[in-house]
């Protein structure tokens, strides 16, 4: 029946059809997306509330409501969503793709999703000690002070989309 229902909406009566991707996403509170900017920026969450004069309660609370409406498991996934909804732009490239291996590059691609270290190294068979490595390597090449600003910075470099 559900099936039949969807069918309905979207083939037989199409103005009722979502039109775009972003209308199937819900809008965030403009706070919320202050607040993603600023982890993207690499800023803890008491640096983030002190900035905006809130609480890092208050902090808190916006972000878990952005990562419920956005439905992702992580602070670092929200800002990865942030870039993909647009409402995060990508800043100028520093050329650092030569030091990122392939490898790298997949960690850098689970990390931005919010996977724990421990999944990522059972997707690509390699051991938790060589993914922490190689995020620290990311890091430390990216110039990154926290995972979500280490996702930004791989929005910059061209290495997400």
């Amino acid at each position: 029946m559900a099936l039949l229902d969807q069918w309905v909406r979207t083939e037989r009566l199409p103005s009722l059809a979502p039109q775009s991707d972003s209308e199937l996403r819900p809008a965030l509170h403009p706070r919320q997306v202050t607040i993603g900017r600023l982890y993207a920026e690499g800023l803890s969450t008491a640096a983030v509330a002190a900035r905006l004069y809130l609480s890092v309660e208050t902090v808190k609370s916006h972000t878990a409501s952005a990562r419920g409406l956005t439905a992702v498991r992580s602070t670092t996934a929200l800002v990865h969503e942030l870039y993909l909804q647009g409402e995060l732009r990508r800043g100028t490239a520093t050329g650092v793709s030569a030091l990122v291996s392939p490898r790298q590059r997949a960690v850098l691609g689970f990390t931005a999703f919010g996977d724990p270290q421990a999944a990522i190294g059972k997707a690509l068979g390699v051991s938790l000690e060589v993914v922490k490595a190689d995020v620290r390597a990311l890091r430390s090449a990216f110039g990154a002070t926290s995972p979500s600003h280490l996702v930004a910075r791989g929005w910059d470099e061209r290495f997400l989309c």
